[in-house]
């Protein structure tokens, strides 16, 4: 049995050509209506997490390319 994380950041996932490496664009809708896109965010994930801490977020997501 291998070990999940060293495979990771082996050669999987983790390394310069994987996912992490691509640039997403991230959605963000505020309590007062208006939307915004961010373009170019390489860890849209922890963007997210982030961003969804301001009082004025109601919404994050990321768009589908």
């Amino acid at each position: 049995m291998s070990d999940f994380f060293k495979d990771f950041n082996a050669g999987g996932f983790g390394n310069s050509r994987g996912f992490l490496e691509t640039k997403r664009t991230v959605i963000v809708k505020h309590k007062d209506g208006h939307i915004t896109e961010h373009t170019g965010i390489t860890d849209p994930w922890r963007y997210i997490k982030a961003v969804k801490k301001n009082m004025d977020v109601e919404n994050a997501w990321i768009r589908n390319d």
